[in-house]
């Protein structure tokens, strides 16, 4: 089972592999029945996934985990979908510590089919992947805005 990781400690891994290596980066997201946005990011044999609780239109409580050992057939489903979709511009400014962030900016293809079926690929391998992650977002979400669990919104 990948550790799920708060995003900021997963998001300097990940500019690491970008700074050694900025070739074939593909991102793949959709919003989940919760209502929380689902990235994917994908590099050669590396996919993590980053769940995001939307506190505002531009900030979040984010969550990540690392998937490796990725099957032939799961790269496959990445680069075929990688391509499909909506195409949006996103951008991502990840706290660092008190004065350094890092910031994530791209063109990431939205499509809800699309995820779905990598979810369900992902989910044969790590069996309670998803549910792990969600249930570690709402905690945090709970842990740091417990006034706000029950607002209509």
């Amino acid at each position: 089972m990948p550790d799920i990781e708060p995003i900021d400690a997963q998001f300097r891994k990940i500019k690491r592999r970008f700074d050694d290596d900025p070739k074939d980066w593909r991102v793949l997201s959709d919003v989940d029945v919760r209502g929380n946005k689902d990235m994917f990011i994908n590099h050669r044999e590396d996919l993590w996934q980053i769940k995001t609780k939307p506190l505002s239109p531009i900030t979040g409580i984010a969550r990540s985990c690392h998937v490796r050992n990725l099957d032939e057939d799961i790269q496959r489903e990445i680069r075929a979908r990688g391509t499909d979709g909506e195409k949006y511009l996103f951008s991502m400014m990840v706290p660092q510590s008190r004065n350094e962030a890092l910031f994530a900016a791209g063109v990431e293809s939205f499509a809800h089919t699309k995820s779905r079926k990598l979810k369900e690929m992902i989910g044969e391998k790590e069996k309670s992947l998803e549910k792990d992650l969600s249930d570690d977002v709402e905690k945090t979400f709970e842990k740091h805005h417990a006034q706000r669990r029950n607002l209509f919104m």
